[in-house]
């Protein structure tokens, strides 16, 4: 409401200085507000009436997020109103599912059933000294199980829900889990691209991965163990999964650690743990090696890049001055003639059949782009990718631009570019 109440002051403060209002400009004050209004129930409820998840809803979010943080605010304000101690904070925590039960004033009775209303559980931080929130999956769930085509999101919940209990100690294997994600991508195969199914998975998925891979043991992240090897239990697992599960996306992930901590005595170093792995939660990336992805880190993106092209103005610019250019070396060079710009350089970088191409802003594709990837290098054809993940924040979809390289004369060329995700088309 306070939030509200200021965005209706700002919008009198503008008609009064006098500053220009177009109906856009109203719209955008009503909806700001409305967001403001809105809680995540009823979001759910509208969305539910017209037959869809509002997880996918644009402003779902902002609105979780908004009311999240003002529920939090305001129950902890209402604890030091009426100045409870922390055993009585702890036992209305404990007992939130029956406040009714037990005598605490009406307002934090209030508080904790809009709490529960809008999809909340109240837990207590490590230092027991300030209150949090968390979602309720399973209120989620209340709110999607009928909608059509809603079963990867209750999947996705589920998981969410067995992971919580895994790191409350409970027996659950993580390999189970990691399985049960890969099967919600062969099970619903026309949802598994959806933005928020697709981005869940994959942040789960990296953080299970990463666990199972270094701290199966311990029910924790990051608790990485980097002077002690793994437990021989955890050997045999990870050995198992290798052995047994070539078909598996991980695969490539699982046989590279493996062969890497088998390497240094099975004892975990700290980069393989921060490595990032949300690629192979994203076609065609599956069963490709660390190697294959390059440095984004600098433009250009290969680092000799400049001295190639110096050295191609020296040799009269001939493009024999590029015969021992790798594929990559000469993508970049590429690149960096499109910005110099060098168009009489980008025209010989092309071959006949890429005469075509169409203009690309490649500094756009480089800050867009999350990874480059080294798809496919043979004799006589490479391709790169580069590549970003779908924003279950703003809905944008994943950014994947393949570029296609041929040698011809012992010269490699730019064939053709194209963006992945409107041709739909895999890897050659």
């Amino acid at each position: 409401m306070k939030q509200a109440k200021d965005v209706v002051i700002l919008f009198r403060d503008k008609l009064v200085t006098g500053e220009d209002t177009d109906v856009d400009d109203i719209q955008w004050y009503k909806d700001m507000i409305m967001t403001l209004l809105t809680t995540p129930k009823q979001l759910a409820e509208e969305q539910r009436k017209e037959n869809t998840i509002f997880l996918n809803h644009p402003d779902y979010y902002t609105i979780q997020v908004s009311n999240h943080t003002s529920l939090e605010h305001y129950l902890s304000s209402l604890f030091k109103k009426h100045s409870l101690d922390k055993d009585l904070q702890q036992e209305i925590i404990n007992n939130q599912e029956s406040i009714d039960e037990i005598d605490v004033p009406e307002d934090i009775v209030s508080a904790i059933d809009a709490i529960k209303d809008n999809g909340y559980i109240i837990e207590q931080l490590e230092d027991a000294t300030s209150l949090s929130l968390t979602v309720d999956e399973s209120w989620a769930i209340q709110y999607i199980q009928d909608v059509d085509g809603s079963e990867p999101y209750v999947h996705v919940i589920s998981i969410q829900e067995d992971l919580d209990s895994y790191y409350n100690g409970e027996p659950i294997n993580l390999k189970d889990i990691l399985l049960r994600i890969e099967e919600i991508y062969t099970t619903y195969p026309g949802d598994r691209h959806t933005i928020f199914v697709q981005q869940e998975l994959a942040l789960i998925g990296q953080y299970v991965l990463i666990d199972y891979l270094f701290v199966r043991d311990k029910f924790s992240s990051y608790e990485i163990d980097t002077t002690n090897p793994l437990s021989e239990e955890h050997q045999r697992e990870l050995l198992f999964f290798v052995h047994n599960h070539h078909d598996s996306i991980y695969w490539g992930v699982v046989n590279e650690v493996v062969q890497e901590l088998q390497r240094n005595n099975w004892i975990p170093v700290e980069e393989l743990a921060h490595r990032e792995y949300w690629y192979i939660f994203v076609e065609p990336y599956q069963n490709l090696t660390e190697d294959s992805f390059l440095s984004l880190d600098k433009w250009p993106v290969v680092d000799t890049t400049h001295d190639i092209y110096q050295n191609y103005i020296e040799q009269n610019k001939s493009l024999t001055a590029l015969s021992d250019a790798s594929a990559s070396e000469v993508l970049s060079l590429f690149m960096y003639a499109s910005v110099k710009p060098d168009e009489k350089l980008v025209n010989k970088l092309k071959t006949e059949n890429g005469l075509e191409i169409a203009s690309y802003d490649w500094y756009d594709i480089w800050r867009n782009s999350y990874y480059f990837i080294e798809l496919k290098n043979e004799e006589d054809k490479a391709v790169y990718d580069f590549i970003s993940f779908p924003n279950i924040y703003t809905e944008e979809e994943t950014f994947q631009i393949s570029i296609e390289l041929i040698k011809q004369e012992g010269i490699w060329l730019i064939n053709r570019i194209y963006d992945r995700t409107k041709t739909k088309e895999a890897p050659s």
